[in-house]
């Protein structure tokens, strides 16, 4: 009898100490859930915010110093077929320039080059002409990042208007 007594109050106290699932436990989910979605919306606003005000400062950035930096071809464009990328990557490495093109004649100089990155970025690119030396930087522009590598090319026009160039540099290295 005893030992009746004790499944019994066993039990009632196991069944006491399970997880009840209410109404008001399901509407919590549901609370998480839509502030989970809102916050999430929020951060892609953000970074919407963020990618735009970086696009018009390039914009701006380029109408001041009178040149241009254009994406010539990106992941989906860039004539080169993804198997081929670890074998750029090998001779050349990520995040470097490489097929590295310069032309000028009396008005625009170029510079047209390419370079693996992470898949999904934006990127934006800058100049400076101190003497003869021409000075050109890019960096990514957008915190997107994508689980691959892609190729992409990118091409500088400056307008020299008069000045003559006799050495360039590329994100810190002559070209």
């Amino acid at each position: 009898m005893e030992n009746i007594i004790i499944i019994f109050f066993a039990c009632i106290f196991l069944v006491s100490c399970s997880p009840k699932s209410t109404e008001s436990d399901s509407s919590e989910l549901n609370k998480d859930s839509v502030t989970e979605a809102i916050d999430k919306s929020r951060i892609e606003e953000e970074i919407d915010t963020f990618l735009n005000k970086a696009r018009e400062e390039q914009k701006i950035m380029m109408t001041k110093k009178a040149y241009t930096f254009k994406c010539t071809k990106d992941c989906t464009n860039s004539g080169e077929p993804p198997d081929a990328y670890s074998d750029t990557i090998k001779k050349y490495g990520l995040k470097k320039p490489y097929r590295i093109i310069k032309s000028n004649n009396d008005s625009i100089y170029a510079v047209q080059f390419r370079f693996i990155d992470d898949c999904c970025q934006e990127f934006g690119g800058d100049i400076d002409i101190v003497s003869n030396e021409l000075k050109l930087t890019y960096r990514a522009i957008s915190n997107t990042l994508c689980d691959c590598d892609c190729v992409y090319e990118y091409r500088f026009e400056i307008n020299l208007k008069d000045r003559k160039i006799k050495k360039v540099y590329l994100n810190g290295k002559k070209i």
